[in-house]
């Protein structure tokens, strides 16, 4: 094969990617319309209805503050469907499908590549004015989200350094809330890259602060998190557990979502027990709640079960 051969090859399987990705997107034509109403609904909200009430002391003015927090609030909200979307392939096999197959290894993360340099290049730009405002809050939490997109781009030593910064600066400041998130982070990191006893100690003290703050959707997060890794180090029985845990919290809370996440990780976990009809059964349930929300991981499921006898 020729050099030339290569890259078209390289570049026809990035647009396959690509176009899977707005395929997902064109089916979620609501999430699409939210992403560019939402900005401008809340500089408005916030500029217009409260922006004559307060007065900001010194030459600038109150647009001058409002601006660099909305534009960290837009990018926040605007990437939280794409990182479920690369992280739910990773973590659930899709990925693993397409090293499998015929395909350019660059392509999975070329298909992507822009959103995440754009995305860091915008997480930089707000921790600066975070810094310049005295707002280390702020500064941590761009830190610590910025760090999965330096893992998508394969930068793993950048991606481990913003996490741990981030949760250096929340614990200076005594957030907790923030030191738990930012464990959340961290751990997530180390999990990928293979750190798996540092990731549960991380995951595992963020959750007990989940549980005792109440807070049920991150508790859901983190129990499924800890299954994976659990999964990833072979440890399929407290993965079973953790996944089970997990799909507990979503049915209590009514989080569709999360139930079907949490039954998928079930599954995987499952499989590594050795059984397969009761894997197949929760792939099954969640292949059906994905497709009663018009999710597109339904599809990716319904591959994964028709491919492959026990669907992982």
């Amino acid at each position: 094969m020729t050099p030339l051969s290569t890259i078209g090859w390289a570049l026809a399987d990035t647009w396959t990617i690509t176009r899977r990705d707005l395929t997902h997107w064109a089916l979620r034509p609501g999430t699409v319309a939210i992403g560019w109403v939402f900005p401008v609904m809340i500089a408005l909200m916030f500029g217009g209805l409260f922006g004559g009430a307060i007065e900001v002391p010194g030459a600038g003015g109150y647009f001058d503050f409002l601006m660099p927090g909305m534009f960290t609030l837009t990018v926040f909200f605007g990437l939280e469907n794409t990182m479920m979307a690369v992280t739910t392939d990773a973590a659930k096999g899709v990925t693993d499908r397409f090293r499998s197959m015929p395909m350019s290894s660059l392509a999975v993360v070329a298909g992507r590549q822009r959103r995440h340099q754009e995305a860091l290049a915008l997480f930089d730009s707000a921790r600066k004015v975070f810094r310049e405002m005295g707002a280390p809050g702020g500064e941590a939490l761009t830190l610590s989200y910025s760090a999965r997109d330096h893992l998508f781009l394969g930068q793993a030593e950048e991606a481990i350094s913003a996490a741990e910064q981030g949760l250096t600066i929340f614990t200076e400041i005594g957030s907790s809330p923030g030191t738990a998130r930012a464990r959340y982070h961290l751990g997530m990191v180390l999990s990928r890259v293979g750190r798996l006893n540092e990731a549960v100690h991380h995951h595992a003290e963020c959750l007990a602060f989940f549980r005792t703050s109440g807070q049920r959707v991150w508790e859901q997060r983190v129990c499924s998190r800890l299954a994976e890794t659990f999964i990833t180090a072979g440890r399929f029985g407290d993965a079973t557990r953790h996944a089970e845990q997990a799909l507990a919290v979503s049915v209590e809370i009514g989080h569709p979502y999360g139930e079907a996440l949490s039954l998928w990780v079930l599954g995987r976990a499952l499989v590594g027990q050795g059984d397969i009809p009761r894997s197949r059964d929760c792939l099954q349930r969640a292949h059906d709640i994905f497709d009663r929300l018009g999710a597109p991981e339904a599809a990716d499921i319904r591959v994964l079960l028709d491919r492959d006898p026990v669907g992982n």
